[in-house]
């Protein structure tokens, strides 16, 4: 990701993405991944933050073992 302040991904960085995980999408598909990736980032950073780790609250979801 790059060290933009509002964790924004850069395009090249999406398709570098897409390529480590052998993800072959068509060009207007990367674009549009590139745009929600933006949004995603605006929202994960309007999320407010525990000051500690300690007083976060416990996970409440637990992985299905079956």
């Amino acid at each position: 990701m790059s060290t933009d302040a509002t964790g924004s991904w850069t395009y090249e960085e999406i398709v570098a993405h897409c390529r480590r995980y052998g993800i072959a999408l068509p060009e207007p598909q990367v674009r549009r991944m590139h745009e929600l990736s933006a949004t995603v980032s605006q929202t994960g950073l309007g999320i407010p933050r525990m000051p500690s780790k300690d007083c976060e609250p416990a996970l409440t979801f637990v992985m299905p073992t079956e």
